[in-house]
């Protein structure tokens, strides 16, 4: 199970997520908002899952 929230200003991103299996929160911050925060977000979230072997 994943629990976050995820917003922005204009030019600025920002996410949060805590993924309650492995006990880990995931950040993101961004100075930019013409990339869509989500694909980064799976990428990083799968390292982590990666490295804490769940």
């Amino acid at each position: 199970m994943t629990i976050g929230h995820a917003g922005g200003i204009l030019g600025f991103q920002s996410a949060m997520w805590y993924l309650t299996k492995p006990r880990a929160s995931v950040v993101l911050l961004t100075n930019t908002d013409d990339v869509p925060i989500d694909a980064a977000y799976r990428s990083l979230e799968t390292i982590v899952l990666e490295h804490l072997g769940v």
